[in-house]
């Protein structure tokens, strides 16, 4: 009997204990966990210029989205023209690392690219160059950078996304500037140049004379326009020296140029003869008579003869030495005018009548004489 009991005791006490850890199970059951909490990261994005035109860009989002492409413009300023810049790289890791300047709007625009995260080692900074500007003359000069609004441009998840930036600029260096200043004394001695010029003018008076043959020929002589002018010119050089020590050196320099014109000298035949051989040459040799023959003086030892028909038009032009009568023609052909003057036909005419009318009368006084002896005897 007292075992029955003991045992039931026992029985009892086991589930009054385990009915209080269920309800504590219960209630543990019932309490809610909390949430994970999410936290957002705002980008933040700074390019840093320095000084010396080194450029650098700070991000706190770029190495967690593994960014591998970006491009950046930027915007160059100087007090003095800037005839070229270019963008000298530092090592990145990209397979692709280009920049274009564009001279009318004086921005350089970077590109960056590759397959690997641009930012590595958990670092929130990437240098990517310097930029450098040159003058007319190729040398480096000074420029203030700043960055283009909304030109940052990131590529990550198949993406372009573009950024706002912050521009932080390196303050300039605080400089202490010393001047010495040194006093020179130059003594200078001047001289006065002076200079005498003696000039002579002759006037060229210009003669024109018509005549009209058969065919009609009309002649212009022009003499040309002299002109003699002797300068005299007294030059003096001073040079300065500093100091107590002055040297002048003088030079005297004479130009005396002397035109002197020769006296024409006599012609082989007159102007009026010129032409009219001129005329037989044309037309010996070409058939056709001109109508007009028209001499111009160009110099003392050149004519130009110009033959034109009814019309006006010009047929040929000679040019010749009055002094010979020898030249050529349009055709760059030699001519010889004394030649044709002499064998023109007239001329031979002239002579063939001349040597028959000789003939004529020597034959007429020794046919009379021998008629004169037969009456005699």
């Amino acid at each position: 009997m007292k075992k029955r009991i003991l045992i039931s005791m026992f029985v009892a006490l086991a589930f009054g204990m385990i009915q209080p850890m269920g309800a504590m199970a219960t209630d543990i059951d019932n309490i809610d966990s909390p949430e994970d909490e999410v936290v957002e990261i705002v980008p933040q994005d700074t390019v840093k210029i320095t000084n010396s035109g080194q450029v650098s860009l700070i991000s706190n989002h770029a190495e967690l989205d593994n960014i591998n492409t970006l491009q950046l413009s930027l915007q160059l300023d100087s007090d003095i023209a800037i005839a070229n810049a270019y963008f000298n790289f530092e090592e990145i890791n990209a397979k692709v690392a280009t920049y274009r300047y564009k001279a009318d709007s004086n921005q350089i625009n970077i590109y960056i690219s590759g397959t690997k995260n641009l930012f590595i080692d958990d670092s929130d900074s990437l240098v990517l160059g310097t930029v450098v500007a040159e003058d007319e003359d190729g040398y480096a000069i000074p420029v203030k950078l700043s960055v283009v609004e909304d030109s940052l441009k990131y590529v990550y998840l198949n993406q372009l996304q573009v950024y706002d930036v912050t521009t932080e600029t390196e303050p300039a260096p605080e400089t202490t500037a010393m001047t010495q200043t040194t006093t020179t004394t130059a003594m200078i001695q001047t001289t006065t140049t002076t200079a005498k010029t003696e000039t002579t003018t002759t006037t060229a008076k210009s003669e024109t004379t018509t005549t009209t043959t058969k065919p009609e020929t009309t002649i212009t002589t022009a003499k040309p326009e002299t002109t003699t002018t002797t300068a005299k010119t007294e030059i003096t050089t001073t040079t300065a020296k500093p100091e107590t020590s002055a040297t002048t050196t003088t030079t005297q320099a004479t130009t005396e140029p002397v035109a002197t014109t020769e006296a024409p000298t006599s012609h082989v035949a007159s102007n009026e003869e010129f032409c009219e051989w001129a005329i037989n040459d044309y037309q010996d040799k070409t058939g056709v008579t001109p109508a007009n023959a028209e001499i111009t003086e160009i110099s003392d030892t050149q004519y130009e003869i110009t033959l034109t028909d009814n019309s006006g038009a010009v047929l040929d032009k000679y040019s010749i030495n009055p002094n010979t009568g020898v030249g050529t023609n349009s055709n760059n052909e030699e001519i010889n005018l004394p030649q044709t003057g002499n064998n023109s036909m007239r001329n031979l005419c002239i002579a063939i009548g001349a040597f028959v009318f000789a003939g004529i009368g020597f034959y007429a006084v020794k046919t009379s004489g021998v008629i004169r002896r037969k009456e005699n005897n």
